[in-house]
């Protein structure tokens, strides 16, 4: 492919089952000690920005991550966590651009820029939760 060639656009698929933290955020201060993360199954897209947990409705469209329906606990939390959640929740439902270059998803909107990274994620566990394991 040549490098002038237009990138793939981005579907929902290709976000399906990802978990991405931020590792930079140009145009906005997070509160110290958090970062935002955002992960994706199938139109459900979950959030955390360092208090409550924050819940929607995710599609993309022409390279726009479109998120609605947004919710959350409602967990009070100090030093401008609560803020930041609302903050995060806005950008989101802004329709930012979103970008997705191997495991780096960017997303723009305005002069913000959150650039993230995906994360891995462990297995959920199997077997009986009430039974002491052993390895």
């Amino acid at each position: 492919m040549a490098d002038d060639a237009p990138a793939a656009t981005l579907s929902l698929a290709d976000l399906d089952g990802r978990v991405f933290a931020s590792v930079r955020v140009d145009g906005h201060e997070l509160v110290d000690d958090t970062r935002i993360r955002l992960g994706f199954k199938g139109e459900e897209l979950s959030a955390d920005a360092g208090c409550n947990h924050l819940f929607g409705t995710v599609a993309v469209d022409d390279d726009t991550l479109i998120a609605s329906d947004m919710g959350g606990t409602e967990m009070g939390c100090p030093d401008g966590r609560n803020e930041q959640d609302a903050w995060v929740t806005e950008f989101l439902g802004s329709g930012p651009a979103a970008v997705l270059d191997g495991d780096t998803l960017t997303l723009t909107q305005g002069d913000v820029v959150i650039e993230m990274v995906e994360q891995d994620v462990p297995d959920a566990p199997t077997g009986d939760p009430d039974q002491p394991t052993s390895n």
